[in-house]
């Protein structure tokens, strides 16, 4: 059985991933830092004093650590990996797809979740209509960048050549403008996005609330 050769991958896609994978390294060699030195910090203290409760204490920042260090290791490989697989899906969209010129309208400020779009044709309409698409019908909205921030969002209107398979919910898509880094993100339903946003808030709320009441719980003991 012949294996499907892998897509090389998209020159600005490539660049994107480098940036990206850049942080990462540097994500991980700050914390790598900041472990390095409380541990030799403690080490210090512990020499220093030569008292057994200063010794014992560095043995169990040292059992701390060893689990904390393997926590962030594993996370810092999921975020790569994650990474990779979102380049991946990303690359197979430029190949497979045609492009269709858009104009991305950014509706409200970025945020955590990502940034949110309206997709619009252009007048007059170029490029070939997505599949599930024509001009004229209500396009859903998009939210760029919503799993790690990318690239910059965009703050005004802007022409975009877009690929995607179909103009749906949850459809992976990519944006990319006449300059610039690419946009990565997806298509979501209006009423169905503010409805999660409203249950997220609740739960932040709730959350809170909790925090609080243990807090002024513990205050009284």
């Amino acid at each position: 059985m012949t294996e499907t050769p892998e897509l090389s991958l998209h020159p600005r896609l490539r660049r994107l991933g480098n940036a990206q994978h850049r942080r990462l390294r540097l994500l991980g060699l700050l914390l790598f830092l900041t472990m390095a030195g409380t541990v030799l910090y403690a080490m210090a203290i512990a020499m220093t004093s030569r008292e057994a409760a200063n010794l014992l204490l560095l043995a169990l920042m040292g059992l701390v650590m060893l689990p904390i260090a393997g926590l962030c290791g594993g996370l810092l490989w999921w975020l790569d990996r994650s990474l990779e697989r979102s380049l991946q899906r990303a690359n197979a969209l430029l190949h497979e797809c045609e492009p269709v010129t858009m104009t991305l309208a950014p509706l409200r400020a970025a945020g955590r979740q990502g940034a949110l779009v309206a997709l619009r044709w252009p007048e007059p309409v170029e490029g070939r209509p997505l599949a599930g698409a024509a001009p004229g019908d209500v396009v859903p909205q998009a939210l760029l960048n919503p799993t790690i921030r990318w690239s910059t969002p965009p703050v005004q209107e802007v022409q975009v050549d877009l690929y995607c398979r179909v103009l749906a919910a949850e459809g992976e898509l990519v944006a990319l403008p006449a300059s610039g880094d690419p946009w990565l993100g997806k298509v979501v339903d209006p009423v169905a996005y503010q409805q999660r946003q409203r249950r997220l808030q609740g739960l932040a709320l709730g959350l809170l609330i909790l925090v609080l009441a243990l807090a002024v719980l513990a205050s009284r003991f």
